[in-house]
């Protein structure tokens, strides 16, 4: 009964032995380089990946035909399996968008993985924008012969009790950057020329010297795919007068995108009192057409395109002196990246405010006035785009990945009136929004960007006497990952080397022999 006794006690040693081999010969794998061992479990499945082709969002306008550009699809073994992507959303909830009406559609693309089942889906954003007509005048007068080969609007009207003036022969050549306008009028007037980017014109203005029945106008320094408005008002000898209203659309840039922000910019006090501008230039790996920066500054408020304010430096440089500044006024800088086509980014803004050395100043407010926060739910309305991809903003976080640019954009219906200027505030950054031709504002934080794991953010909507805010967070679970990945580090001499698991299994054996026998 004892020996029985002792074979059990034996076996059951065995049996624990055992278990604690296996319990040991998990699928971890153990990777050092020196100082700690960094344990990574295998095992975990991959979902596939979409990549949209195209814009996102996608501007169309009213009546226009949208093709959809498509997707590209792969699996977890990087098969291509776009022939599996299903889109819907659309009209009969498919690929087709409704462009007969104004309007947003949110297209679905999603995919599953043969291979492990797992699916993704991407958004992508169609917008499909009314055409903007203006009014006609009262007493429309045209000749029949008129062109409209620009695709633009016209609207005349006379006021006049003797012989109007009639026009004939119109003709607009459009290109990238400028616009030809000629036309006779059946008696010789002066013509005054004025355009800008909305129907009141208000950008500029040019007259012709001499009356005359033959007008040639041309407008230079345009930028590609913009809407302009022109009004021409004409004067007679004999004092008739006449007016018209007409839009073209310059020619896009083959090739056009926006190029990547710097990655940081900021400013301080040189030791000859004038302001040191220092910035790192985007990186060409990710974009590599940039090839320098623009910098232009006003005294009231950030400039908002490279065209705007006081030129204060263009080159490849990443640091200048700015020799013009003086001490009491507060200067506010905007950087531009340009590419190698003449685009520019939306700008990265920097506040300096000349003071003594040694002296320690806050930031002033940007424009003063009473502070109002919007609801976390109009955050929800700001388009998010990253690797090509549509996030949303539950409950005002968003949740990105740190090295990939982050588009921001802001549809018109959401911003408060009177605004001059939209920035995103970061703990360690401003960055400005760009306007687009169709009223949306947009803004690109550059790949490489500052981020924590939890970044919070502002939007200002600033006006003169009002700062309207709008604030989330930008949660980056890559970096929560590599705060837990630091906490399951141990020093590689606590981990303790394995043998193979068959010679552990014979000693297991003879280790039970043995007790079986002196037991």
């Amino acid at each position: 009964m004892i020996q029985t006794d002792k074979k059990v006690i034996a076996i059951f040693v065995f049996l624990f032995v055992f278990i604690i081999l296996l319990s040991n010969t998990q699928p971890v794998q153990a990777v050092s380089d020196g100082s700690v061992v960094t344990l990574h479990v295998a095992g975990a499945l991959i979902p596939p990946m979409i990549v949209l082709n195209g814009q996102n969002p996608f501007d169309i306008s009213v009546g226009d035909v949208f093709i959809e550009p498509g997707a590209v699809a792969t699996d977890t073994e990087g098969e291509n399996i776009s022939n599996m992507v299903v889109i819907t959303g659309g009209v009969n909830n498919g690929p087709v968008v409704n462009t007969s009406i104004a309007g947003t559609t949110t297209l679905v693309y999603s995919v599953t993985d043969p291979n492990n089942g797992l699916s993704t889906s991407v958004t992508r954003i169609v917008v499909v924008h009314p055409i903007v007509v203006p009014e006609p005048g009262p007493q429309p007068v045209f000749p029949a012969e008129g062109s409209t080969s620009s695709g633009g609007s016209k609207a005349f009207s006379s006021q006049q009790s003797f012989t109007p003036i009639s026009i004939s022969n119109f003709r607009v050549m459009v290109t990238l950057s400028s616009v030809t306008m000629q036309w006779t009028s059946n008696l010789a007037a002066v013509s005054t020329f004025s355009w800008g980017v909305d129907p009141d014109a208000t950008a500029g203005s040019l007259s012709e010297i001499t009356p005359s029945t033959h007008h040639n106008i041309t407008l230079d320094s345009l930028r590609p795919g913009i809407t302009y408005y022109v009004v021409v008002h004409m004067n007679s000898v004999q004092g008739a007068t006449n007016y018209f209203l007409y839009s073209f659309v310059t020619l896009p840039r083959i090739g056009h995108s926006i190029p990547p922000n710097v990655i940081s910019f900021s400013s301080h006090e040189s030791a000859a009192g004038e302001a040191m501008l220092d910035w790192v230039n985007a990186s060409t790996t990710v974009d590599p057409r940039v090839v320098g920066v623009r910098i232009t500054r006003g005294t009231r408020y950030f400039p908002r395109d490279p065209d705007e304010g006081y030129l204060v430096y263009e080159g490849a440089s990443s640091q200048y002196e700015d020799l013009s500044v003086a001490k009491g006024i507060t200067y506010y800088y905007t950087i531009f990246t340009k590419n190698n086509v003449g685009d520019y980014s939306s700008g990265v803004t920097n506040l300096y405010v000349p003071a003594p050395l040694n002296l320690v100043f806050s930031d002033a407010p940007l424009f003063g006035g009473e502070i109002t926060r919007l609801s976390t739910t109009t955050l929800q309305s700001v388009i998010f785009i990253q690797n090509k991809k549509t996030l949303t903003a539950p409950n005002g976080e968003v949740t990105i990945v740190p090295d990939a640019a982050l588009t921001v954009d802001i549809p018109p219906g959401i911003i408060p009136k009177y605004t001059e200027e939209i920035i995103m505030e970061f703990p360690n950054a401003n960055l400005l929004f760009q306007s687009l031709a169709n009223g949306w504002e947009q803004m690109v934080v550059p790949a490489g960007f500052a981020y924590q794991y939890q970044t919070p953010f502002t939007i200002h909507f600033l006006a003169i006497g009002v700062d309207s805010r709008l604030e989330g967070v930008f949660a980056v679970p890559d970096l929560a990952a590599k705060v837990a990945t630091s906490s399951l580090q141990v020093p590689s001499n606590d981990v303790p080397a394995r043998q193979p698991l068959l010679v552990l299994f014979y000693a297991s054996i003879l280790i039970a022999f043995f007790l079986t026998r002196v037991l």
